[in-house]
């Protein structure tokens, strides 16, 4: 089998790249009215998105739980820190930053 005819194997109504204002909207709503579970479910109410693309999009991005913006000095220190004990291990400094 080409790659080309292996590449169109895959499923056309996946939608891949940034997420739209508009579907970051609908999936807040969504978790919101039915919890952060069933996430097939959920995935079904935004065209073209997987159940595992919304629980990480939730997970990573929108949750409230998420702190964004800019690192604060105790955060800062801790990233430096914890790069002189992990060195460029960033899924093991990131364990110092809840939230983050």
């Amino acid at each position: 089998m080409e790659l080309e005819d292996a590449r169109d194997l895959g499923d056309d109504d996946v939608t891949k790249g940034p997420w739209t204002p508009e579907e970051d909207s609908i999936l807040r709503s969504l978790v919101m009215a039915q919890g952060p579970r069933n996430w097939t479910t959920i995935a079904s109410c935004i065209p073209g998105r997987s159940g595992k693309s919304c629980r990480l999009r939730w997970l990573n991005q929108l949750s409230p739980a998420v702190k964004s913006g800019p690192f604060s000095a105790e955060e800062d220190a801790v990233i430096l820190w914890a790069h002189m004990q992990y060195g460029n291990k960033w899924a093991s400094i990131a364990k110092h930053l809840p939230g983050r």
